[in-house]
């Protein structure tokens, strides 16, 4: 075994809350945000679709890159995300970790770990007093829905038969959920790719 193959002790840790799903669900509200990533790709490779839906509600960064993770793409799992989303929506208050803003379905051409590197921005930039006050409280108010970005020439190949079902799910939330696309109109049946392409608050 070379030195590049000996596990980090945050994928031990990984492992090991991976192996059990509820304990991994019972230990979001206390695991550092370093580890979201690395536990999330695990869940969404592995199909825990319980672990999945929580760990979307309790995100603790302000964007979701789902578009790398797409390579893994199961119908039980991608729903499991949407379910986390919907269930965010329908709060009047967050959890306490949770910072979502963004869900990107998109392709960003790198792989999910990379995006929160600490080399990247959005780890690298300090938090602001807001959201170091936003830590301490138990909850923080949930003052605008979700946003969805979506690149439908890149989801359409991968969803195949399920992308009609992910359509009506954004048809039926057109009214309460920012959403942006990218040429999002199926060539057999067109959905109105103006009032899909303008966010709506």
């Amino acid at each position: 075994m070379s030195f590049q193959d000996i596990p980090t002790l945050q994928q031990l840790a990984i492992q090991g809350l991976a192996s059990n799903e509820d304990t991994a669900v019972s230990a979001l509200k206390d695991l550092p945000k370093v580890f979201f990533p690395l536990l999330f790709k695990n869940a969404f490779i592995k199909r825990h679709v319980k672990l999945v839906k929580h760990m979307v509600a309790n995100w603790p960064y302000p964007n979701l890159y789902i578009g790398p993770l797409m390579d893994y793409y199961h119908a039980d799992t991608f729903q499991a995300v949407l379910d986390g989303v919907d269930w965010l929506s329908s709060q009047k208050v967050r959890p306490k970790r949770c910072r979502l803003k963004e869900l990107n379905l998109v392709d960003v051409n790198c792989d999910f770990l990379e995006i929160w590197t600490p080399t990247q921005d959005l780890l690298r930039v300090p938090p602001t007093q807001s959201e170091e006050k936003e830590e301490e409280d138990h909850t923080t108010e949930m003052v605008q829905p979700i946003s969805v970005h979506a690149d439908y020439v890149f989801l359409y190949p991968i969803l195949k038969h399920d992308h009609e079902h992910f359509f009506r799910w954004v048809r039926q939330r057109l009214d309460i959920m920012p959403f942006s696309s990218y040429k999002l109109v199926p060539k057999k049946k067109k959905l109105r790719q103006d009032k899909m392409q303008e966010p709506l608050g």
